[in-house]
């Protein structure tokens, strides 16, 4: 008569998976930039452009409701001017693309001067570009994209010329930049209901766990007695 008690009590623990199955999911993949680069006296330190590849959303993982595209990154400057004074300025700006294709842009500057022997702690110039596009109406070719077969790439490039950043400095005893950040992209999806059989060898494995039960309760009370 116990058995009777944990067929139910199962049978509502695989529903409660069932239902899990189908919950919103997210994917996130991310790719890492770190860049540094040193001189002194006079002159230009530059940084190129920012490249990353990225896999297409699986559709056997599902339906694909939206996407992110996430830049995160920083270009930082430090130093000490030399004994005649000196300082720095230092700007970074361009446009996103997927593969050829421009979806975003922006970017960020500053500069620092001083007398004679000034040191200059880390001055960071940060930018962050994020897009989240809904699937029920992105853009046909950035959904094309991320959709397709095959790998893409996520860049973000100066709108003009060679540097996506550039520091220009005058009589620095020592001076660093760095150009560091991060790019990732997310899916957010519904998991695929499972299929027909799933469902089958889960009522036969609630058939099988609820027989063994009966049988070993049923010897159980020939025991007892």
């Amino acid at each position: 008569m116990k058995s009777k008690k944990h067929i139910p009590l199962l049978s509502c623990l695989v529903l409660l998976a069932l239902v899990g199955t189908v919950q919103a999911s997210l994917i996130t993949s991310t790719a890492n930039f770190n860049d540094t680069k040193s001189s002194s006296g006079s002159g230009q330190i530059t940084f190129t452009e920012l490249t990353a590849n990225f896999a297409p959303f699986n559709a056997s993982l599902g339906t694909l409701q939206s996407f992110i595209f996430d830049w995160e990154v920083t270009l930082s400057t430090s130093g000490i001017n030399s004994s005649t004074g000196g300082g720095f300025s230092q700007s970074i700006g361009g446009n996103t693309y997927i593969n050829t294709f421009s979806y975003h842009g922006g970017g960020s500057g500053g500069s620092k001067g001083g007398g004679p022997n000034t040191t200059f702690p880390a001055t960071p110039s940060p930018v962050s570009i994020q897009d989240t596009y809904l699937v029920a109406n992105a853009n046909p070719t950035i959904l094309s994209i991320v959709t397709g077969g095959s790998n893409f790439d996520l860049a973000y490039k100066p709108t003009s010329g060679p540097n996506l950043a550039i520091v220009t400095f005058t009589n620095m005893a020592a001076i660093s930049s760095s150009l560091t950040g991060s790019v990732s992209v997310s899916y957010d999806y519904t998991p695929a209901v499972p299929e027909p059989s799933t469902y089958l060898l889960l009522t036969i494995s609630l058939g099988v766990v609820g027989y063994v039960r009966k049988k070993m309760t049923h010897r159980e009370e020939q025991t007892a007695v």
